[in-house]
């Protein structure tokens, strides 16, 4: 009779609310298992003989497992059986440094108009992917600040992955990409997709407050798609670039982009600073969005775009997703979270902090919003303490009935309530409604995108 080995990629994992299940390089959220299925599992370690039951067959399948090939073939240090102390996180956005060799009008790390400097020592990022490690983390975004300006950057993505912790996503400004060090990806078996800062032609060097970033931020995405990685752009949206963003979309089309994400600038507090008023206001930007969509969608593209929290549309199969519909009607959850990626995925600042959002820390920073700090306590404790439990963990049911003017409302079932961080950006108050949601129902924008996707022969898909 055969042995059989997990493949390569997987690693049989159980957590508190989770006790049968497995993780797989390039998801970020495990597989669940049924009891017999991860019994089976456990002995498919190259070691022991197994019959070839209806149980195997189906994980044959299904390729979860393999066949043994040679006496000395044995699982991957990191493919070991693990019970994980964490009873929900499974991904991390970890900061690695503020410090960046641009001056971003928009930074979200500043609190005004100073230079964030604060970095994670290599000793410190060692000790919290070993915490990660323990509380069942297998997939990490790394970010800064610029992360590749970090003089340890390899010796950090190596640790990642001797932990069996896989970096999913890379935001980089492109800088200090080079050929040399996607080959050093490449041969080692790294495959993150690439997410690259652009802000449109002939706008990028003045939103970064840096000469020379477009030319670089270009040539880093042509470098990243010759060498056969996944490339997402992220470009902001405000008054000062509206016009280059559709030639920009075109652009990026034509250089092979995966997905190009579109956001709409937030009020940071250096943006609101120093550039009050420029960012669009909600209802402009949905239906400026609307027609941007209309006309990007009405031509022959292959590249992705994603309206941030708005709409996903993908013109290669002609299909759309509206990223603000929660739940489909009948599904509504009131157990679920109040943000799912904040609950699975916790988010460590170079201060160690950790936030809800890394994409509002400086808000946080500038307003005394604080969950726990990873050099003071260990991780397992700070995602089991209340200050972030209570926070983290709300429910949309809590939520309906801490804020009963959300939960008495008619979509509050399909939306949940909308981002919870952007709740606190203008209600004060975390998990509070958001009201750039409640614009959507209340002024028939979401009749708009529907109408919008119909005309173009799209189909819509399921949350």
């Amino acid at each position: 009779m055969p042995r059989y080995l997990l493949r390569e990629d997987i690693a049989l994992r159980s957590y508190e609310n989770i006790p049968f299940c497995y993780c797989k390089k390039g998801e970020r959220k495990p597989r669940i298992l049924s009891r017999q299925e991860f019994s089976v599992l456990l002995s498919c370690d190259g070691k022991d003989v197994l019959p070839e039951d209806d149980t195997v067959r189906l994980l044959l399948e299904r390729g979860v497992i393999r066949e043994k090939r040679t006496e000395d073939e044995a699982l991957l240090p990191w493919q070991h059986y693990h019970y994980c102390s964490s009873d929900f996180a499974f991904g991390m956005n970890l900061e690695i440094t503020q410090r960046c060799n641009c001056n971003c009008l928009h930074c979200f790390n500043a609190t005004g108009s100073e230079v964030p400097k604060e970095e994670l020592r290599l000793d410190q990022i060692l000790h919290i992917l070993d915490e990660a490690y323990e509380c069942g983390i297998f997939s990490i975004t790394l970010t800064g600040g610029e992360p590749l300006l970090h003089r340890d950057f390899m010796a950090i993505a190596d640790a990642a992955y001797e932990r069996g912790i896989e970096i999913n996503e890379l935001n980089t400004n492109g800088f200090f990409l080079t050929r040399e060090l996607l080959h050093q990806f490449r041969q080692k078996g790294y495959d993150p997709l690439i997410k690259i800062s652009f802000d449109g032609i002939g706008f990028h060097d003045e939103m970064r407050g840096c000469a020379g970033m477009e030319d670089a931020a270009l040539s880093a995405i042509r470098l990243a798609v010759e060498e056969g990685f996944r490339v997402m752009v992220q470009m902001n949206f405000n008054r000062r670039n509206a016009s280059v963003i559709l030639p920009s979309l075109r652009m990026l089309d034509e250089m092979h982009v995966f997905e190009t994400r579109l956001i709409r600038t937030m009020e940071t507090p250096r943006w609101e600073k120093l550039h009050q008023g420029e960012s669009l206001d909600w209802e402009t930007f949905y239906n400026s969005s609307i027609e941007l969509l209309q006309n990007y969608c009405s031509e022959d593209h292959a590249m992705g775009l994603w309206v941030w929290p708005f709409v996903k549309a993908s013109p290669v199969d002609r299909t759309y997703l509206e990223t603000y519909v929660k739940f489909r009607e009948g599904s509504y959850k009131g157990c679920a979270s109040v943000c799912s990626a904040a609950r699975t995925i916790p988010s460590i600042g170079a201060n160690g902090r950790i936030y809800p959002c890394l994409q509002a820390s400086g808000y946080f920073d500038a307003h005394g919003f604080v969950l726990g700090n990873v050099f003071e306590n260990r991780l397992e404790d700070v995602l089991k303490a209340p200050a972030y439990r209570s926070t983290i963990c709300m429910t949309l049911d809590e939520r309906a009935r801490k804020f009963s003017e959300c939960g008495s409302c008619e979509y509050f079932k399909i939306c949940g309530g909308g981002c919870p961080a952007l709740g606190l950006l203008y209600s004060g108050a975390y998990g509070a409604p958001d009201p750039t949601k409640c614009l959507i129902y209340k002024r028939g924008i979401h009749q708009k995108i529907e109408k919008l996707f119909d005309d173009l022969g799209y189909g819509g898909l399921s949350v």
